[in-house]
């Protein structure tokens, strides 16, 4: 949560400055209803995160400051998480990802 906060308040500065702009922090579900008990820090995070953005969005649109936070419902494939629970480990270990144009 530290450097989604720092760089947010970096940019209400200067869009303060500036007299507008939008701020687009990434969210997931997460943010919304939680996560397992294997992923506790990042469900909290990410609710963390929405609530820094709403927080924004209501105190800041007086100086023209917009916010938003952008999700979209359920697993994304990417090379940081290339494991997924249809797949089982193969595909963290090098084996094909569909999801990622091979296999």
């Amino acid at each position: 949560m530290a450097a989604p906060a720092d760089l947010c308040r970096h940019a209400l500065n200067h869009f303060r400055q500036r007299r507008g702009g939008i701020i687009v922090n990434v969210a997931s579900r997460s943010s919304h209803r939680g996560d397992d008990a294997e992923h506790l820090a990042y469900g909290a995070a990410k609710g963390g995160l929405l609530a820094l953005t709403k927080g924004i969005a209501r105190g800041c649109s007086r100086d023209g400051v917009l916010a938003c936070a952008w999700h979209r419902a359920g697993w994304r494939p990417t090379s940081l998480r290339a494991w997924t629970p249809q797949k089982g480990r193969s595909a963290a270990a090098g084996g094909s990802d569909p999801a990622a144009g091979g296999g």
